[in-house]
């Protein structure tokens, strides 16, 4: 299966929506949007993150109560892994 530009976009533009709450300084729109299963890795972690809590316990030592400095969105690719499942990247 293969996502179109389009489709690639629209999941782009939805995590765009929910990364700018967390600009403004407010996170919990992104955490919010995690499957209860959800696998998380960042530059700031030495191991994967799994489970929506241990995600959330990991954005709330991160965020601290400020926003973001900036975000930018490039390369953008999409790759579906199941019917329901899609892998989002961008750097």
């Amino acid at each position: 299966m293969t996502l179109t530009r389009e489709e690639v976009q629209t999941l782009v533009d939805f995590e765009q929506q929910i990364q700018w709450r967390w600009t403004s300084g407010d996170p919990t729109g992104y955490m919010d949007a995690l499957a209860e299963d959800v696998t998380y890795f960042d530059p700031f972690t030495e191991y994967l993150v799994v489970g929506r809590e241990a995600v959330r316990g990991h954005f709330k030592r991160l965020h601290s109560g400020r926003g973001l400095a900036r975000q930018e969105y490039q390369n953008e690719t999409a790759r579906p892994l199941s019917d329901d499942q899609v892998l989002l990247v961008f750097n």
